[in-house]
C-alpha cells in the first residue's frame, strides 16, 4: 500500500539546511583531480554477479567500507531510496510500514560533491513557460544530504562512499531511531546487486529503550545489534504509461499535486493520478487478449506447503476482475520451491521480481505495499508479506489491541481532547496499571518539549493495532503512521481465536470436519484466501473498503440458500468480522465465514483503474451510486457515517452485536469447565477472558458509533440515482437501540460475566524466561480496573465533542423533517440516569459493607461520571457550538442528581451500607462546590 507519494516521500526542509555546511565545505573540484581510481579502490573486492547492475559496489571487509561507482548518466535517474530496519525489532524485515523511510530523489553533482536532491512534487504547473519560471523560482526541491566524490570511476561516472551515506547519515533516513548506533563496531551485512536496483546492509549496535516499542516483551536496555537495510531502486523512464485519473468516488492510492497554472476562480487546482500497473494488452483489437507482460508474483518457498493452495488462489481471484476489461490471466503466480529448485535462482530482494514472503516472527499481520511514479501513478514494484502470527494465538496482543478497538473512529478532535484530559483516555484507562504512569509521564515530556502530534494524518485505531504501543500518541511513532498500515492480518488472527474457542466449546460438533493447524480447513482456507486477494488489491494500487461489509443481511448470507461462488460483502478490501453463526441465531445454515472472493466493488474499481476504453470513465463513475458499491476508506472512519467501520458485518451491524454478546456471554460461562484442558495453566483462563472482553469491546465501540451519526454518500451532483443529500438521518430509533446497548453492556455489573468463581481462576502463569508474557503479573485479576477501563472507554464513546458536535447539529438538520429527533439532551440524560438507577428506588432493608447498596464497580462508574459532568459544566471544558448548551444541561442534571442523593442520604440513609453512605456524600459535596462556583463563572 501506498500513501500519497508527494507527501510520503518528501523529508522534512530542515534537511536541507543541515546539509548546506556540508555543501560549502566540499566547495567546487578548482581543477584538482581526484585520485586514481585503482589506488582508491586498492584493498576492495568487487561484488560479482551483478553485471547489467544499476551501480557497481566495492566492499572492504574489514572496516564496513562501501564505494560505489556510478554511471556516466546517474544525474538522470530518478531513484527510490529507502532504508528499513532488518533486525533488532519484532517488525525487522517488514517493509512499508513505520520502521522505514523512502525518499524519491536525484542526485546533482555539485562541485566534488554529490547532493542527494528530492525534487519538488507537490507544487508544479502545466502551464506556459513563464508559469514554469515563475514555479520553479518559489518552489525549489531540497536537499537531503550530500556526500564527496572520492574519484571517477573507469566508466566515467563518479565513485561515492556508500558506508558514508548510508551509515555515517543514517539518522537522515531514519531519524531518531538511529540516534544511539554504534558506527565503531558496523559491519556490512549485505551487497546484492541487480539491474534496477541495489541493497546494502549494516549491522552494528544500537541503544534501545527499555520498553519495546512494538509491543511484546522488553528489548532490554543495552545496545542491541541492528541491521540497517536499504534498497536504491531506478525508476522506468518512458514506459509509455499514461496516467488516470483520481476521483473521491473511486478507492484507489493516488499521487496529486497542486497545479498552479489553474487559476480560474472556483476551480480545483490539484491534479490527482490513481496508483496502477501499466497493462496492457498483447492484441488490442481482441475482445479478450492475454496482457502483453502478464503481472507474475512468485510464491516464495517459505511459504508452508499446507497454505500454498489458498495463497495461490487468493492472488489469482484477481484475473477475474481483469476478465471484464478485456484481459485473459492478468496476473500469474509462479511457485518458488526448494525440494525442485523452480526459480531458485530468483531473489526476493531483486526489484523486478514480485513475491508472496511468509515471516515466522509471530506477527498478528500481513502488508501489501506497492511502489509507483511519484509523477504519473504507475506501480513498479510490489510484494506481498504474510505472518505466521495470523495462526497464532492473539492474547498476548489483546492488552495493545484494547486501546485501538476503543477509538477507533474517534476524530482528530476527540483525541485532542484526550490528551488535555487523560483520565477519560482509553489509551490510559484501558492499559494495565503498571503502565499508567509512563503513559502520562512520555505524553508530559513530548509536551515539555513542544511536540505536537498532528491527529489528522493518524488512523488512530489502526497504528495504534499495528504497532501493539500504548505511547503518548497512541502509536509508537506517530510522525510515521498513516494510512498505510493494513490491519488485514491482525483481524483476521483476532477470528481465529474466537474459531478456535468455538470449536473447543462444542469438540462434539462435526466430529469429522477437516481440520487445519486446529482451525476448521473451510474457515482457515477462506481466511488466507481472503487475506491474500486483500493484500494483493494493494499491490493493485486498491484503498480500504470498510463499508463493503454491509452490502448483504446476515440473513440473507446465513439462509442455507445464497450462492457459494458469490462474495458475502462488496469488497475483499474490507476488514470483515469472521460471519460466526453462533447458534444459529443469524440464520438455519452456516454461511461463508469471510469474504474471499471478488465483489461487486472489486469489479468496478479495477474497470475504472484498468479499462482501456477512457471514454468509458465518467460511465463507470456514475454506477458510483448502485447499493452494492458503497465506499468508505481510512479517510473516512473519523467522519459520521457507522457504517465505515472495521470489523462489522452485515446490513446492520447491531443485529450482530447482539449475537457477538450472547456468544461472548455462553463462552465466558464455559472458561472454566470446557475450555481450559486439563494439566493446562490457568493462565489460559485469564487470556481467554481477556480475548471475550476484546470481543466484547468491539461490539460496545461498533454499536456506540451508530448514536449521532449520519449516512454519508459519495455522490456528485447530477449523478444517476443519488440520495436526496449526501448527508442524511439515521433512524432515531435505530439510535437509540445503539446507545441502549452500549448501556446494557458497558455500564451495567452483570455485563461483564465476573463470578466470584470465575475471578478466583483469572490467574497467570510465571516463569524465569521470557515466553511468560505474564511474568510480572498479579495472579490476582484486577477487577475494578479492568471493568472501570471497559466503562471509562464506553462513556468516553458516547460523551466526546464529536459526538456531542454531531448529535446538535443533526438536531439543526433534522428540524422540521422529522418529528422524532435523538438529541443531546436525551443522550447526557439517558446515560445520568442509567449510571444512578439505584437513586430511583430508596433502599427499604438494611445493606453491609460486604453486601452494599451500591457495588463497588458501580460507585466506581458512579464518580467517574459525576466528575464528567462536574468538569462538562465548567467553561472551557469543551469547545465549539455545544459546548454552551452543553453545560447548561450537565448544570442541570447535577441538580437533580444532588436532589437525589439528598433523598437517599435524608430518607434511607438508615439502610445504607457505610461504603455507599460515603459514596453519595462525596458526591453530594463535590456537586455543591461545583454549582456554588457556577454561580461565579457562569455568563
Amino acid at each position: 500500500m501506498r500513501t500519497r507519494c508527494s507527501a510520503a516521500l518528501i523529508m522534512a526542509a530542515g534537511l536541507a539546511l543541515a546539509a548546506a555546511p556540508a555543501l560549502a565545505q566540499g566547495g567546487r573540484n578548482n581543477g584538482q583531480d581526484f585520485p586514481p581510481f585503482d589506488q582508491t579502490i586498492d584493498g576492495y573486492e568487487k561484488v560479482t554477479g551483478q553485471d547489467g547492475s544499476l551501480w557497481t559496489l566495492y566492499v572492504r571487509e574489514r572496516d564496513a567500507q562501501v564505494l560505489a561507482e556510478l554511471p556516466r548518466n546517474f544525474e538522470s535517474q530518478r531513484l527510490f531510496i529507502y532504508g528499513m530496519v532488518a533486525e533488532g525489532n519484532p517488525l525487522a524485515g517488514v517493509g512499508g510500514i513505520g520502521n522505514d523511510n523512502e525518499n524519491f530523489c536525484k542526485w546533482q553533482r555539485i562541485g566534488n560533491r554529490l547532493a542527494l536532491v528530492s525534487p519538488e512534487l507537490e507544487y508544479r504547473t502545466t502551464g506556459d513557460a513563464e508559469s514554469r519560471r515563475s514555479v520553479e523560482m518559489m518552489y525549489t526541491d531540497q536537499v537531503l544530504l550530500s556526500v564527496p566524490i572520492v574519484t571517477m570511476g573507469p566508466g566515467g561516472g563518479p565513485v561515492i562512499d556508500l558506508d558514508g551515506l548510508f551509515l555515517g547519515q543514517a539518522s537522515r533516513f531514519f531519524g531518531g531511531a538511529a540516534s544511539g548506533l554504534d558506527i565503531s563496531l558496523a559491519r556490512v551485512s549485505k551487497t546484492r546487486a541487480f539491474p534496477n536496483n541495489l541493497i546494502v546492509g549494516f549491522r552494528a549496535p544500537m541503544n534501545t529503550a527499555s520498553r519495546n516499542p512494538f509491543g511484546g516483551p522488553s528489548l532490554g536496555g543495552g545496545a542491541r545489534f541492528t541491521e540497517l537495510l536499504y534498497t536504491i531502486q531506478v525508476l522506468p523512464e518512458n514506459t509509455g504509461y499514461r496516467p488516470r485519473a483520481g476521483d473521491p468516488r473511486m478507492g484507489y492510492f493516488g499521487t496529486a499535486f497542486n497545479d498552479l497554472s489553474r487559476t480560474v476562480r472556483d476551480e480545483d487546482t490539484w491534479v490527482r493520478y490513481i496508483t496502477r500497473w501499466n497493462i496492457q494488452k498483447a492484441d488490442p483489437n481482441l475482445a479478450m487478449s492475454p496482457p502483453r507482460e502478464p503481472l507474475v508474483w512468485y510464491i516464495e518457498h517459505t511459504v508452508p506447503i499446507r497454505y500454498r493452495r489458498y495463497v495461490r488462489e487468493g492472488v489469482l481471484e484477481w484475473n477475474k476482475a481483469f476478465e471484464r476489461v478485456g484481459i485473459a490471466n492478468a496476473i500469474e503466480v509462479r511457485q518458488q520451491d526448494a525440494a525442485t529448485g523452480a526459480y531458485m535462482d530468483l531473489d526476493p530482494e531483486d526489484a523486478r521480481y514480485n513475491f508472496v514472503r511468509w515471516n515466522d516472527n509471530q506477527q498478528t499481520f500481513a502488508i501489501g505495499p506497492s511502489r509507483a511514479d511519484p509523477l504519473t501513478g504507475e506501480i513498479f514494484d510490489a510484494d506481498l508479506t504474510i505472518n505466521t502470527g495470523i495462526f497464532a494465538a492473539m492474547a498476548r496482543w489483546y492488552g495493545n489491541l484494547m486501546p485501538a478497538i476503543a477509538t477507533e473512529g474517534f476524530t482528530p478532535e476527540t483525541m485532542a481532547w484526550l490528551d488535555q484530559n487523560p483520565q477519560w483516555d482509553p489509551r490510559v484507562g484501558l492499559a494495565a496499571p503498571g503502565i499508567r504512569e509512563s503513559i502520562l509521564a512520555e505524553r508530559a515530556a513530548r509536551a515539555a518539549r513542544g511536540e505536537a502530534v498532528d491527529y489528522t494524518r493518524i488512523p488512530i485505531g489502526e497504528a495504534a493495532m499495528m504497532m501493539g504501543a500504548l505511547t503518548d500518541a497512541g502509536v509508537a511513532n506517530p510522525e510515521a503512521a498513516h494510512a498505510s498500515y493494513c490491519m488485514a492480518g491482525v483481524y483476521a488472527a483476532m477470528g481465529t481465536d474466537l474459531m478456535r474457542l468455538l470449536v473447543a466449546a462444542s469438540p462434539q460438533a462435526d466430529s469429522g470436519t477437516a481440520m487445519l493447524d486446529s482451525l476448521p480447513e473451510e474457515y482457515a482456507g477462506q481466511m488466507l484466501r481472503g487475506l491474500t486477494a486483500h493484500e494483493t488489491g494493494h499491490c493493485l494500487g486498491l484503498a480500504h473498503n470498510f463499508m463493503a461489509s454491509t452490502i448483504r443481511t446476515a440473513e440473507e448470507i446465513n439462509s442455507g440458500e445464497y450462492p457459494a461462488d458469490q462474495a458475502i460483502g462488496g469488497s475483499v478490501m474490507e476488514y470483515t468480522e469472521p460471519n460466526f453463526n453462533y447458534n444459529n441465531l443469524l440464520g438455519p445454515a452456516q454461511g461463508q465465514y469471510t469474504i474471499h472472493q471478488l465483489g461487486p466493488w472489486d469489479y468496478w474499481v479495477i474497470e475504472y483503474g484498468y479499462t482501456f476504453d477512457n471514454n468509458r470513465l465518467e460511465e463507470i463513475l456514475d454506477r458510483n451510486t448502485e447499493p452494492d458499491l458503497i465506499y468508505g476508506s481510512n479517510i473516512h472512519q473519523s467522519g459520521s457515517d457507522p457504517r465505515v467501520r472495521t470489523y462489522d458485518f452485515g446490513t446492520n451491524p447491531l443485529d450482530l452485536c447482539d449475537v457477538r454478546m450472547t456468544m461472548v456471554q455462553d463462552l465466558r460461562a464455559k472458561i472454566i469447565s470446557d475450555l481450559v484442558d486439563d494439566n493446562e495453566g490457568w493462565g489460559r483462563a485469564r487470556d481467554i477472558y481477556q480475548t471475550l472482553l476484546s470481543t466484547h469491546l468491539r461490539a460496545v465501540s461498533t454499536a456506540a458509533a451508530w448514536v449521532g451519526g449520519s449516512y454519508i454518500s459519495n455522490a456528485h451532483k447530477g449523478d444517476p440515482n443519488a440520495p436526496e443529500a449526501p448527508v442524511m438521518d439515521i433512524p432515531a430509533e435505530q439510535q437509540r437501540r445503539a446507545l441502549a446497548f452500549v448501556i446494557e453492556h458497558a455500564l451495567q455489573d452483570d455485563a461483564f460475566g465476573l463470578t466470584p468463581e470465575l475471578i478466583a481462576h483469572l490467574s497467570v502463569d510465571k516463569g524465569y524466561d521470557q515466553s511468560y508474557a505474564s511474568r510480572g503479573a498479579d495472579p490476582a485479576y484486577n477487577v475494578h480496573d479492568t471493568v472501570s477501563g471497559v466503562q471509562t472507554s464506553a462513556l468516553t464513546m458516547l460523551i466526546n465533542p464529536s459526538r456531542l458536535r454531531t448529535i446538535y447539529d443533526n438536531e439543526f438538520r433534522s428540524n422540521g423533517h422529522s418529528q422524532d429527533t435523538l438529541t443531546m439532551a436525551e443522550v447526557v440524560s439517558t446515560v445520568t440516569d442509567s449510571v444512578w438507577g439505584e437513586l430511583d428506588v430508596l433502599p427499604t432493608r438494611a445493606f453491609t459493607a460486604s453486601e452494599p447498596y451500591i457495588s463497588s464497580l458501580r460507585r466506581n462508574l458512579q464518580g467517574q461520571m459525576a466528575d464528567r459532568l462536574i468538569a462538562m459544566a465548567q467553561p472551557g471544558a469543551m469547545t465549539g457550538s455545544a459546548a454552551q448548551p452543553l453545560r447548561s444541561l450537565c448544570r442541570m442534571e447535577l441538580r437533580e442528581l444532588s436532589e437525589k442523593i439528598n433523598g437517599a442520604l435524608t430518607r434511607g440513609g438508615a439502610n445504607l451500607d457505610p461504603y455507599s453512605r460515603a459514596h453519595l456524600s462525596d458526591v453530594a459535596v463535590r456537586i455543591e462546590r461545583a454549582l456554588e462556583a457556577q454561580q461565579v463563572y457562569a455568563p
